[in-house]
């Protein structure tokens, strides 16, 4: 790809720290890479609704907006399966879809390799509706915490295993070859990352990163008893999800 023209897309599922990625990314000149196929944060779904396609979408996204000649995306590996009805060319299955749409631009694949941290943080998110915790935001009334429920957990543990499987699937098929992060090492170390990730997309940070961000950890005390809870569940053999 051309050094005046780059497509990127971020590759991951939900809870896997794509926000702060998202945030470092724009912080250093590097777009800003949104769900743009998430089906109403963007309008994507009743613009598909009028007729548009997925194609004709994604050129409306880049024209929109693109900086410096840089286009970022975020997908979800559940978005495809939404995308799938308004593909105006035929693709065979999920897989192909991402290939059509995106098989000239760099992945980055973002996952967490905690899976059972990643399934509680979004039953947390989706039982609390908040999803993400601003910088300056004042502390939160504190209240009773719901019990936890395991059936929700083991739903999410199974839907990331999915969705695992779909990306490294997806790359291998593809020979594809993308960056590779975990969210425990993006947060490790957060300098390190973005200029690695700056330099695999062509885009050299000249200097040091900016690493400011405004948005802090969710995780508390209360995540660390469910831990247990969920840990003693998949000991005790009442937990019936294996972690992949």
């Amino acid at each position: 790809m051309s050094k005046e023209l780059l497509d990127y897309v971020v590759a991951t599922s939900g809870r896997t720290g794509s926000n702060l990625l998202q945030r470092l990314l724009k912080n250093n000149g590097l777009n800003d890479p949104h769900e743009w196929f998430h089906p109403t944060l963007f309008g994507f779904q009743e613009a598909a609704k009028g007729g548009m396609t997925c194609e004709q979408w994604l050129v409306q996204m880049r024209r929109e907006n693109s900086i410096d000649g840089v286009f970022g995306t975020k997908l979800m590996a559940s978005h495809p399966k939404q995308m799938m009805p308004h593909m105006a060319g035929g693709v065979g299955d999920e897989s192909s879809l991402v290939e059509s749409l995106f098989g000239e631009a760099r992945f980055i694949y973002l996952w967490r390799d905690d899976v059972e941290r990643q399934a509680l943080s979004f039953w947390r998110a989706q039982t609390s509706g908040k999803w993400a915790k601003w910088r300056d935001e004042p502390p939160a009334e504190r209240s009773d915490p719901p019990a936890l429920d395991m059936k929700a957990i083991e739903f999410h543990v199974r839907s990331i295993n999915t969705y695992n499987a779909f990306w490294r699937e997806f790359f291998e098929r593809t020979a594809i070859e993308p960056y590779r992060i975990s969210y425990e090492a993006l947060d490790a170390d957060r300098r390190t990352a973005i200029l690695d990730i700056a330099e695999f997309l062509g885009r050299p940070i000249a200097g040091e990163p900016n690493l400011e961000i405004d948005i802090v950890r969710q995780a508390d005390e209360q995540t660390e008893r469910y831990l247990e809870q969920i840990r003693g569940a998949r000991r005790s053999g009442a937990a019936k999800v294996a972690v992949e």
